[in-house]
């Protein structure tokens, strides 16, 4: 009984090994316009399906014609 129990947590760590979702790193970018006219540009970067959140930028520039 013993073996059958470590060979199907074996089974059971190896088809998760080959059947999970990736969960690689995303990339996410974009800009607005505020009502004072200022343009804001913004990305950050996730891992793990969106559950950590890391390089935070966000870059305004006021004052910008177009």
């Amino acid at each position: 009984m013993k073996k059958i129990k470590s060979i199907a947590l074996v089974a059971v760590f190896a088809s998760s090994m080959f059947f999970a979702k990736p969960a690689e790193a995303k990339h996410h970018s974009g800009n607005y316009v505020d009502d004072a006219g200022c343009l804001h540009v913004w990305s950050y970067d996730t891992a793990f399906f969106g559950l950590i959140k890391y390089n935070v930028e966000e870059y305004v520039f006021c004052g910008v014609a177009f």
